[in-house]
C-alpha cells in the first residue's frame, strides 16, 4: 500500500470523491489478479467500473462508465495520496 496512508484516510478520500464528483469509488489491496476491498463505498448492485493501479499493491475502482470522468478521478486521487 502507499506508504503512510491508512484505511481511514482512504475512507475520507472516497467520501470527498462522492461529494465532489457524485460517484462511488473504493480502494483495494491488489495481490496478483485478486482485488480485495480495503475502504470506500461498495454498492451491492453491479455498476460499470474502471480499475486503476495506484502502486504495486493498491488499486482504485471508480464506479462509472464514463472513462474520462474515471481518469479525472484517478488523477485527483493520485494527487491526494502522493
Amino acid at each position: 500500500m502507499v506508504k503512510g496512508i491508512s484505511t481511514s484516510k482512504l475512507e475520507e478520500i472516497a467520501k470527498v470523491i462522492a461529494e465532489e464528483f457524485g460517484i462511488s469509488v473504493w480502494f483495494a489491496e491488489v495481490v496478483g489478479r485478486r482485488w480485495s476491498y480495503l475502504a470506500g463505498s461498495v454498492i451491492s448492485e453491479p455498476l460499470p467500473s474502471v480499475r486503476f493501479m495506484l502502486d504495486e499493491k493498491l488499486g482504485l475502482v471508480v464506479e462509472t462508465d464514463d472513462e474520462k470522468l474515471a481518469e479525472t478521478v484517478f488523477d485527483y486521487v493520485r494527487k491526494l495520496i502522493r
